[in-house]
């Protein structure tokens, strides 16, 4: 993880600029609506503490039924899916006693894979040869807001 100190950018600085003032300006609306309406305030947020709840409730119930729902003016629709699963190391030892490696990996049946993590593992000379071949990319960073900002 790279962290730099460096002059924060003008587009940073104008989009973090929107963002509190329009947690700003929903909080001045709360703080309104608090002194104005406290019981309807209050159920504001029961409710959104409750709705996250009520939706897996109801995504529960259709899972359970298993079947795509019209109900009112929504429609709900159910993917069934499955997963194939293999006994890689049966499937292996099968193919290794028949002789079927090699027409396996032609058709694509069987494919190779690399860990490039398990480079490390390998004796010096094998290490200095298919080491040659990794190569480190950076990824999209990851950005992590502070907790107040996820808040809302």
């Amino acid at each position: 993880m790279t962290t730099e100190a460096t002059e924060t950018p003008a587009t940073i600085k104008e989009a973090f600029a929107a963002l509190i003032e329009a947690q700003d300006e929903l909080a001045s609306i709360m703080e309104w609506l608090a002194e104005t309406h406290p019981h309807e305030t209050e159920r504001i947020l029961q409710l959104r503490e409750e709705i996250p709840s009520l939706k897996e409730k109801v995504i529960g119930a259709i899972r359970d039924h298993g079947k795509s729902v019209d109900y009112l003016d929504y429609k709900i629709t159910v993917v069934n899916s499955t997963k194939l699963e293999v006994d890689e190391t049966e499937l292996m030892e099968r193919a290794r006693e028949r002789g079927d490696m090699d027409k396996l990996f032609e058709f694509g049946f069987i494919k190779y894979s690399v860990d490039p993590k398990q480079l490390e593992r390998l004796p010096g000379a094998l290490r200095a040869v298919y080491g040659t071949f990794i190569e480190k990319k950076a990824q999209t960073p990851r950005v992590t807001l502070p907790k107040e900002l996820k808040e809302l």
